[in-house]
């Protein structure tokens, strides 16, 4: 597995001061994944609204999503990046259609039918300009890829189960901004890098821990950065939290293709499509 961790890659101030207005200034009603863990796309209303309050996400938030980034991230992984072009396609419509979106979820959360008729024309002509602009790019040598990325707490619950990523993604990066208090008999959290136990045979998307074991068990930490190449080996998962005091607050996003899959899958049987829904 390709993949790297870089300790205090933002300092612990910077940290404290995006839980603080993380917990401030997103709902606490929002819905949860995984047993526990609420998320906020970077893409969603409500991330707006955050990056309005927050100078501190604001910021980090430029950064993440710069060509900078990802080239670092490319750089480090020695992924060849001289075809791949990095845009904010979805996240400046996101910005520009913020009072369209915040007024159709309303209805839509109440199924009005006509709501949900225009918001499922709204997604299908965003993915399908979406293609055709990575469709020209694509054209001319270039694969056009965006970060997609979201600012989580994972609470006692939470836990992933042995998988890889979608087909579309090329890295993956997951950015921890504490180290969560432990109790008496308080267990889980950490994120399990896992390896395949045979050299041969098909490489399953979600194998059970036989097939691949643990090879390394990180404790996430305070401005910890832990990112890799995403592949058929990049088997990753988190152990369930129990017992755990207080919250684990992290940022989870990849370089995501926005048409095609990423060429490590080129040959892989099993596809896993990239879901886009989130991020509209």
């Amino acid at each position: 597995m390709n993949y790297k961790i870089i300790q205090q890659f933002i300092p612990s101030d910077l940290c404290q001061a995006l839980i603080d207005d993380y917990v401030s200034h997103t709902p606490s009603d929002a819905h949860r994944w995984h047993g526990g863990r609420k998320l906020i796309p970077s893409t969603s209303i409500e991330f707006k609204d955050l990056l309005s309050k927050s100078e501190a996400w604001l910021n980090l938030s430029k950064y993440l999503s710069s060509q900078g980034f990802s080239e670092l991230i490319l750089k480090e992984l020695e992924i060849p990046n001289s075809k791949i072009k990095t845009t904010r396609y979805f996240s400046r419509l996101a910005s520009r259609l913020t009072s369209f979106r915040r007024r159709s979820s309303g209805m839509i959360r109440n199924a009005n039918p006509f709501f949900l008729i225009l918001w499922a024309l709204y997604s299908t002509i965003i993915r399908g300009l979406a293609f055709l602009y990575a469709f020209v790019f694509r054209a001319m040598g270039y694969r056009l890829a965006e970060i997609f990325y979201d600012a989580s707490s994972a609470s006692n619950g939470y836990s992933r189960e042995i998988h890889r990523d979608s087909d579309a993604r090329i890295f993956v990066f997951l950015l921890y901004l504490n180290q969560v208090r432990e109790s008496e008999g308080s267990s889980g959290g950490d994120l399990c890098l896992h390896k395949f136990s045979a050299p041969g045979g098909e490489k399953l998307a979600q194998p059970d821990v036989v097939d691949a074991p643990i090879a390394l068990s990180i404790e996430p930490a305070a401005g910890t950065l832990v990112f890799f190449e995403n592949d058929e080996d990049a088997l990753h998962s988190v152990t369930r939290m129990s017992g755990i005091v207080g919250e684990r607050f992290f940022i989870y996003g990849s370089l995501t293709l926005l048409s095609g899959r990423n060429e490590r899958f080129a040959y892989s049987k099993e596809k896993l499509p990239t879901d886009f829904r989130m991020y509209l």
